[in-house]
């Protein structure tokens, strides 16, 4: 993941867009790396890149020059487009890879409220409509068996613990802008998510992060609370995502 500097667009049209993904197409040539997922945002976009450590840093230094060098042309600007170095966070499960995969596809719904079946400039609308660029790796698909099961997935979501966990992961990285996620943000984030779930998964939440019923866990509660004013929004990005429901049965 990389966000605008400043918080500020990276794109203001969709010329810039289609730039952008053409950019991310061109700079796999000659890199032994994949892109099997994007979302481009307005001021961030995702990539689920399968690459080594050193053919990463590759692809994301050509995406993030050649991208920038091509916006202040075109907008008569100067100075960086992004914050700094990308944000990697390195996918070591298949909860991990899932909730990833669906939470990409639902970016759009999650901020701006788009249809993600309609949104043009993620790897899911893609797919959906059938205009996925050829350089879109199919490990996503072929990770469900078909085009069918995959939107099955996205539309109905998981709610286990250890899942909701790795949303509220990413979208802590997303919505704050860390270089590196504080794992104390993520549990008071998780934390405050347990006060508005059902009953027996927010026990399968606490247990996950650790706490036994008990003192401390309605101590770490309370400290969760005193922050909603600072970390509500990404509480609610969070829920936005999980409480997410497609249009039904798709073929």
């Amino acid at each position: 993941m990389n966000r605008g500097v400043a918080a500020q667009p990276i794109v203001r049209d969709d010329a810039d867009r289609r730039k952008l993904l053409d950019v991310v197409g061109r700079s796999l040539d000659g890199c032994e790396a994949s892109v099997h997922a994007y979302c481009v945002m307005t001021n961030h976009y995702h990539l689920l890149v399968e690459a080594g450590a050193t053919e990463l840093a590759q692809l994301m230094k050509r995406i993030g020059q050649r991208y920038s060098q091509w916006f202040n042309k075109r907008h008569g600007r100067i100075g960086p487009v992004f914050a700094g170095r990308y944000h990697d966070v390195s996918i070591d499960s298949d909860p991990q890879l899932l909730t990833s995969v669906r939470y990409i596809a639902l970016n759009p719904v999650a901020i701006d409220r788009y249809d993600i079946d309609r949104y043009a400039w993620s790897s899911h609308g893609a797919l959906v409509s059938g205009t996925a660029p050829e350089w879109l790796g199919d490990v996503v698909v072929e990770q469900f068996g078909g085009l069918g099961e995959y939107r099955r997935f996205v539309d109905s979501g998981r709610s286990s613990a250890e899942q909701i966990v790795e949303v509220v992961r990413i979208a802590t990285d997303e919505m704050r802008g860390l270089r590196e996620t504080r794992e104390r943000d993520v549990r008071d984030v998780a934390l405050l998510l347990a006060d508005r779930v059902d009953a027996d998964l927010a026990r399968s939440l606490l247990d996950e992060l650790g706490f036994a019923p008990g003192n401390n866990e309605r101590t770490a509660r309370h400290r969760a609370r005193r922050r909603f004013d600072e970390l509500g929004p990404v509480v609610e990005r969070v829920r936005t995502v999980l409480e997410y429901q497609g249009s039904g049965d798709r073929r």
